[in-house]
């Protein structure tokens, strides 16, 4: 998996590349997880975790997931995130970090890898999180490609952002474009 931020993108890509060394076909479930800060206010997230969590709605809108801090102050005091896939189908979702995670698991064993599937639950207020599942088949020898695409913005903006990832050369030619900007600037670095 290669993580990065298109230039000028207030969204980051993590291009997952899954092959299948096997002689067999064979069927995954692959899952996405992360954690949004609730308030987007680290002294606020801190110092004020019960309010904070109780200002978030986390909302499926059939190709992406928006999670919306404090959706009462609807522009400009909220706060807008999503997440999506890109190059694959999201075959389930969960936004609720309970029902992810689960009440007796952990991060190393969250309870929808270990059944399989995620339940489709949406966050309304304490702790949303952006768990996507997606069901890959792969024949012997293939390998596939797929993109998810975590930013800051809007349910259009993140669509947006989406379609910018559709092709496996756009993604290419934007990572690319990352290289090549931070070698420029480090080409000039020496260190003795």
């Amino acid at each position: 998996t290669t993580y990065f931020v298109p230039l000028g993108a207030l969204y980051e890509i993590w291009r997952v590349k899954l092959t299948n060394r096997s002689s067999a076909r064979r069927t995954i479930r692959a899952f996405t997880y992360c954690e949004f800060a609730s308030h987007w206010s680290l002294s606020q997230d801190t110092v004020n975790l019960q309010y904070s969590q109780n200002i978030v709605v986390g909302r499926w809108h059939g190709d992406l997931a928006s999670i919306v801090s404090n959706p009462n102050l609807d522009p400009p005091g909220s706060s807008h995130a999503f997440i999506g896939l890109a190059g694959a189908e999201t075959t389930g979702y969960d936004l609720d970090r309970e029902v992810f995670i689960g009440t007796t698991a952990g991060y190393h064993d969250p309870e929808a890898v270990e059944r399989g599937k995620c339940l489709n639950s949406q966050a309304f207020s304490d702790n949303a999180c952006g768990g996507l599942e997606t069901l890959i088949e792969l024949e012997a020898g293939e390998t596939r490609e797929f993109c998810v695409v975590l930013g800051v913005g809007s349910v259009e903006e993140g669509r947006r952002a989406l379609s910018t990832c559709a092709s496996t050369i756009g993604v290419q030619s934007m990572l690319d474009e990352v290289r090549e900007h931070w070698h420029a600037k480090l080409q000039a670095l020496s260190v003795k």
